[in-house]
């Protein structure tokens, strides 16, 4: 797959599948033009139109909280495939079923983030119509919920019309089960992902698909009042509002929503969410002057570039007898020479995983140069971009200081920024 592209001009190669859907997977592509990277969605079949119908959507939106969309186009099996922003992080589901649930104000914060985008989309005359935590990328360099997955988008304009109650079920309203929905449907779906942060599920509870469908169709509202006695006294009247069975009782805008979550004054307490992200990642290690994150096995601070060694003790048990790498005891290969170990105990890697082997899809460890299950060797066109001119390790063109030797790199403009090499025609 290293070696494909998605487009017949050969400007975006696959470096890796970040997922797949029933009518789209999503790709790890590299602009080989502004040497940035894409997360490419291709639809699994050709004359799909559902791509079509979210590029629609999202060609006029502009913000920080919504996916944005660079390019559309067919492959040469005439599949049509989206080119949006590569969002490093995990989504809301993910970092749910790791956290169970949030502190009440990093929900607030994000419930607040997120009715902002919803803002900007009903500015548009678009409605989302799934928003839920599986179509939320919590970013982790900018540390905000984005919005993704506009496939079942809908222009308001159609609201009155009868047509699918495509979506999620457990986020869905009751007008939308009808085939109906505009922005207040959206809202719905928002308290519900709300109670969803805070509490650890939804209201509906987890059951089959008909009686959650019942529960929501015949919504009780002293049911659901009695079900948020554990939540904050303050915050109970916004969410029973916010998922009001008739939709004329809800809040008439997401800013409206949002002035609502404004307003509360509630204590903060627990971890903020850099500390919650920090722990999904498992990072352990931070500079102690710039602040920056330290990748397992860095011998020096890519940030400072001031050749102070840094100085800690890794959690795996062993080192490789060939290159002096830390080893995991149940790898069967070292992860940065390859050399074969002679005992093998298997067990839970103590490792971080970053992503899995394109040959035997197992997890690896970061930064890992072979399979330490299979020995195939890796290709890092992701992160290690550039050789350092030093040791020749590949280290990233955002990194100010080689983290394997400590010289410190030249940094290079990016290839359409030279004034030695012409800017690519639109």
């Amino acid at each position: 797959m290293l070696d494909a592209y998605v487009d017949t001009q050969k400007r975006y190669r696959i470096l890796n599948e970040l997922g797949a859907g029933g009518y789209a997977r999503v790709l790890l592509c590299r602009d080989r033009i502004k040497r940035q990277l894409r997360a490419v969605k291709v639809a699994n079949r050709s004359g799909d139109e559902s791509l079509l119908r979210e590029a629609r959507g999202l060609r006029f939106l502009s913000h920080p909280g919504i996916v944005r969309v660079h390019e559309v186009n067919t492959d040469e099996r005439g599949r049509p495939f989206l080119v949006m922003d590569y969002l490093e992080g995990p989504t809301l589901r993910d970092f749910l079923d790791f956290h169970r649930k949030l502190p009440v104000c990093v929900a607030l914060d994000l419930a607040d983030e997120l009715a902002e985008a919803l803002a900007a989309i009903h500015r548009e005359g678009l409605v989302h119509r799934d928003v839920n935590p599986s179509n939320i990328i919590l970013e982790r360099r900018s540390r905000r919920p984005v919005l993704c997955d506009f496939g079942i988008a809908r222009d308001l304009g159609l609201s009155t019309q009868t047509g699918s109650g495509a979506g999620t079920l457990a986020y869905m309203p009751p007008e939308q089960m009808r085939g109906r929905s505009n922005n207040k449907s959206d809202i719905f779906a928002l308290g519900v992902v709300l109670y969803e942060m805070i509490t650890g599920a939804v209201p509906w509870g987890e059951a089959k698909t008909a009686i959650i469908a019942y529960r929501i169709l015949r919504l009780d509202h002293r049911r659901l009042a009695r079900q948020m006695t554990g939540l904050p006294e303050q915050l109970r009247p916004i969410l029973l509002r916010a998922m009001a069975r008739d939709p004329r009782q809800r809040f008439a805008s997401a800013s409206a929503f949002r002035r609502a979550l404004a307003g509360l004054t509630l204590r903060r307490r627990g971890r903020n969410l850099e500390q919650l992200i920090d722990g999904y990642y498992n990072i352990r290690r931070v500079c102690l002057e710039c602040g920056s994150d330290l990748i397992t096995h860095m011998s020096y601070c890519p940030e400072c570039a001031d050749r102070r060694k840094l100085i800690w003790s890794d959690s795996l048990p062993g080192r490789c007898t060939s290159c002096g790498w830390e080893k995991s005891s149940h790898w069967r290969y070292c992860a940065w020479c390859g050399n074969e170990f002679s005992r093998v105990r298997h067990g839970k890697s103590p490792a971080t995983s970053r992503g899995h082997c394109p040959s035997c899809r197992k997890p690896l460890p970061l930064y890992a140069r072979f399979c330490p299950h299979c020995r195939e060797r890796l290709s890092w066109d992701i992160e290690f971009k550039v050789p350092c001119r030093s040791c020749g390790w590949g280290v990233s063109p955002r990194w100010r200081g080689c983290p394997w030797c400590g010289r410190k790199l030249l940094r290079r403009p990016p290839l359409d920024q030279r004034s030695d090499t012409p800017a690519p025609s639109s």
